[in-house]
């Protein structure tokens, strides 16, 4: 209500406003650098100025009734003796809280013609900043307006509070059933016209926006929500357990059982940090997800749909809807409209469920997407996209996508980076583009085209065309259980019978299924899975492999140099390539490595691996395995374990890997390098030569047969029917036998003694030291560096190169 003006009011308002034009024109030097409050008795007036570097402060009462300001008493002003408090400031971002959690500033010192006597606030600002006024209510139900007029504090029928140059308005309701409103009213006139922040606090609270656009916050507590003539948001931003929002009159929002109303006149909503559910209404939205994984449904209008952090799911509904779903991966589905679709950071998927019409989708930020006409915006950050029933185009980006067909005959263009393509059913069209794709035709005749890099290819039950393009390409019928016939060729014969599938010469690989299959590569290098089953496996021209499962396939090399594994596999693997059902694992030796088959490679157990005539390379892998090399320029690699190595008949090479190895060299002129551990070095007959050229740190070798060759402890025995022995790049001690040796230091400052026989000794670089004094015909070659030797003396026996320092 309003105040009757007494003789003693009018002085005290006059004397107020005098103070207020005086502090506004006092010179900048005269500018108060702290916050002062001070009371006047002859006019009841409390005036606060504010400094001009910016200050915070808040007036408050006591339960006795004193005024207070920042926790100070401000003179010996009370709510009893004072009519009027006018706030200044000099310049500045300024806050000022009118805090009623002490009680009201009533009655003040002139009581009101009618209604409530009350103190009157006069806060100016000075305009041109951004300076914030709050309200903060008290504990009870309080009941405040505010209006172009000013702010009404108890609901009686006058302004309370009058602001000028402020600019940021915020209202906080503590305990109680509130109703704080920005439609003006009860004196405060039309609705406030600027954005207003109301806060409801506990309690069961109406909370009313104004002109423009609000921050409304209930709390906790049945709170109703109600905007204004501006865009309004309900903001639940604090939140931290599960929301449900319907912007729809129906008391039923917030967490479970609270019984929020968020009306109608409300646009936007903002949800927590919780799993959310927010739907919007008829027109258009903001939809906040926040943190969590949320649920936004936007109903009608044209929506924003905001999913933040989270795996968030935006529904646009009807309307031009801008859907973002921020951090992490999010699901977007735009539904009608011209929709922009950005995923953010994580794999994010729209889809076009339900749609029958046909669908181009083209993921590169341009508005031509969905129906004819539609002009959907699916952006670069989305990963995946799904079509509808119709016969859709789906084009991927430059970057690694999912593409899914559905019923209809599709083409999918998968485009840079690395694609998965999954046409569904329908005769589709699959084009992997550059990356390393895989295409799934699914059902029906489909066209898959993997394109440059390694491609997956999965034909489906229908009559299939498969072409790899560049790069190493696998066919994969892995998931059937029927027989298979697959051929490399281009011919339309492929698949199940009456399949016909065709796959092109330029796939490489190929995986088949578990039935009885039979797979034929081409002239290129082929790694055939037959995967289990009795298979018959041709591999046709080039360096092929195979893998075997010890269930009765028969592998065939043919030209090129082709290898059966059984790597990855438990074992044992006992395998002869002798064109014998004998092969695979103990207990199931039902494999058949034929003699075109060069090499094979064993599994983690204890295996056992014989090669044929021509020439081999077997390597044993884990376990404690034997190798037995045949008649051919064998290569036997032990690998780790303890391995038997048996060179066979001809010019073979011994790898023993790590563990205690034995090497048996043979016939031939075999090459033996135990590895680390205590090997044993058998040459055999023929020429054989015991190598530590790897190793960096100096090694003593002996050939006679006696344990402590190699490095420092490791406790090699080189037999001495081992003629030669190379050394590493360390300071090496070699020492032959009584046959013919040679001896190679290479790089270090290398001793080689011949013994007896006609030697030959190669330093090469370092500063070597060579004894050849044993009246036989030695051949010595001290190679880089200043190097040493004992000779014979007698004219012509030793013939001696790069020599400098004679013994």
């Amino acid at each position: 209500m309003r105040r009757r003006t007494t003789p003693a009011r009018a002085a005290a308002l006059a004397t107020a406003a005098a103070l207020v034009l005086w502090a506004t024109a006092a010179p900048p030097e005269a500018v108060l650098a702290t916050v002062a409050c001070a009371y006047s008795g002859a006019t009841d007036t409390v005036t606060l100025t504010l400094s001009a570097g910016g200050d915070a402060s808040t007036l408050a009462r006591t339960a006795g009734g004193a005024i207070t300001y920042d926790g100070s008493a401000c003179g010996a002003a009370t709510v009893n003796n004072t009519d009027a408090i006018v706030v200044t400031d000099a310049s500045g971002t300024q806050t000022l809280t009118i805090d009623l959690s002490g009680g009201a500033f009533a009655p003040g010192t002139t009581a009101e013609s009618t209604g409530t006597s009350e103190i009157e606030f006069n806060v100016d600002l000075a305009a041109g900043g951004s300076d914030k006024v709050i309200v903060k209510g008290s504990a009870s139900a309080d009941t405040i307006r505010l209006g172009t007029g000013g702010v009404n504090l108890n609901g009686d029928g006058d302004a309370d509070v009058t602001l000028t140059g402020t600019e940021i308005h915020q209202v906080q309701g503590l305990g109680g059933n509130d109703t704080i409103s920005g439609a003006g009213g009860l004196g405060t006139g039309s609705p406030f016209p600027t954005a207003l922040t109301l806060n409801g606090g506990p309690g069961n609270d109406t909370l009313t926006g104004g002109d423009a656009n609000d921050s409304i916050n209930g709390s906790s507590g049945a709170d109703s929500l109600r905007g204004g003539a501006g865009t309004d948001t309900a903001s639940y931003a604090g939140r931290t357990a599960n929301l449900t929002i319907t912007v729809d009159n129906v008391a039923e929002d917030g967490e479970a059982g609270e019984g929020d109303d968020v009306r109608t006149s409300i646009e936007n909503v903002m949800g927590g940090s919780g799993y959310d559910s927010i739907t919007g209404s008829s027109v258009a939205n903001v939809l906040t997800g926040g943190g969590g994984s949320d649920d936004l449904y936007g109903g009608g209008g044209n929506d924003t749909l905001l999913g933040g952090a989270g795996w968030d799911h935006l529904f646009g509904g009807s309307g031009n809807d801008a859907l973002d779903g921020g951090d992490d991966g999010d699901i977007l589905d735009g539904d009608t409209g011209a929709d922009v679709l950005n995923g953010g950071p994580g794999f994010d998927r729209t889809g076009y469920p339900g749609r029958t019409a046909d669908l181009t989708i083209s993921i590169d930020g341009v508005a031509n997407d969905g129906e004819a006409g539609e002009n959907d915006n699916v952006a670069t950050d989305v990963e995946s996209v799904s079509g509808g029933s119709g016969d859709d185009e789906i084009t991927g980006s430059s970057g690694s996508d999912e593409l899914h067909g559905s019923s209809g005959a599709d083409i999918l263009v998968g485009g840079g980076g690395n694609d998965v393509l999954d046409g569904g059913s329908g005769n589709d069209v699959l084009d992997g583009g550059d990356g390393f794709d895989d295409l799934d035709g699914g059902s029906n005749d489909d066209v898959l085209i993997g394109g440059a890099d390694k491609d997956d290819l999965w034909p489906g039950t229908g009559s299939d065309s498969v072409s790899g393009g560049a790069g190493v390409d696998t066919v994969s019928y892995r998931t059937r259980t029927t027989d298979l016939t697959i051929s490399l060729d281009g011919v339309a014969n492929d698949g199940q019978a009456g399949e016909n599938d065709s796959v092109a010469s330029d796939v490489e690989d190929i995986v088949g299924g578990l039935g009885n299959d039979t797979i034929t590569g081409s002239s290129a290098a082929n790694y055939i899975d037959a995967r289990l089953g009795d298979d018959v496996v041709y591999g046709m021209g080039g360096n092929d492999t195979f893998f075997g499962y010890g269930d009765g396939a028969t592998f065939y090399g043919g030209p090129g140099i082709d290898t059966v594994t059984y790597e990855g596999r438990l074992g044992p693997a006992v395998v002869t390539i002798d064109g014998v059902a004998n092969d695979g694992f103990v207990g199931a030796q039902d494999d058949n490595v034929t003699t075109d088959v060069e090499n094979v490679i064993g599994s983690y157990g204890n295996d056992t691996l014989t090669g044929s005539d021509a020439a081999n390379v077997l390597t044993g892998g884990n376990g404690n395995d034997i190798l037995s090399g045949g008649l051919g320029n064998d290569t036997l690699d032990g690998g780790n374990g303890n391995d038997t190595l048996n060179g066979g008949g001809n010019n073979d090479t011994l790898l023993g890997g790590a563990g205690i190895d034995t090497l048996n060299g043979s016939s031939g002129n075999d090459t033996l390098d135990g590895g680390a551990n205590a090997d044993g070095f058998g040459g055999g007959t023929g020429t054989d030569t015991a190598t530590y050229a790897s190793r960096t740190a100096g090694v003593t070798v002996t050939l006679d047969s006696v344990f402590g060759d190699g490095e420092a402890g490791e406790w090699d025995n080189v037999q001495s029917d081992v003629e030669n022995v190379t050394g590493g790049s360390g300071n090496d001690n070699l020492t032959g036998s009584s046959a013919h040796n040679t001896l190679t230091g290479n790089a270090g400052n290398d001793i080689l003694t011949g013994g007896l026989g006609n030697d030959f000794l190669y330093g090469n670089a370092g500063n070597d030291t060579f004894y050849a004094d044993d009246d036989l015909a030695d051949y010595v070659d001290g190679g880089a560096n200043t190097d040493s030797a004992d000779v014979d003396t007698k004219p012509s026996v030793d013939t001696v190169v790069s020599i400098e320092t004679f013994l």
